[in-house]
């Protein structure tokens, strides 16, 4: 399979509009398509199998609230989907959280010592154009 190519799913042809790189993980046999081509094929039109939040935050507003990071996605998927089942993976979610928190801590040592590099050469140019 190739980037445009064609590949036959169940009876219907689809053109490839991209191929990831090999994993090693089960995302290598994966076909991904638009949610309303592949209902079509399935003859499953109006219905949602399967929504993955990959950037869910969960935020808690009050930090005394204890809940649980799946408590909390529960409680907001209610309001919108009360029949849908909510499922942690959860050490992709902690990974994710130890991303954010590093990013976060490398942002916080890096801008403050780039603002100040670039303080200290916009005052030296500012001292080379008073002498000429």
């Amino acid at each position: 399979i190739e980037k445009g190519g064609e590949i036959d799913i169940l009876g219907k042809t689809f053109t490839v509009v991209k191929c990831l790189s090999r994993t090693g993980s089960s995302d290598d046999i994966r076909v991904y398509g638009h949610l309303h081509d592949i209902q079509s094929i399935l003859n499953l039109e109006g219905k949602i199998n399967e929504i993955k939040a990959l950037e869910c935050l969960c935020l808690i507003e009050d930090e005394n609230d204890k809940r649980s990071m799946l408590a909390i996605a529960k409680e907001q998927l209610a309001k919108i989907l009360p029949e849908a089942k909510v499922i942690l993976l959860q050490g992709i979610a902690e990974i994710r959280q130890k991303q954010r928190a590093a990013m976060e801590g490398y942002l916080a040592f890096l801008m403050p010592v780039i603002l100040a590099v670039c303080g200290a050469w916009v005052g030296v140019l500012a001292m080379v154009n008073v002498r000429d």
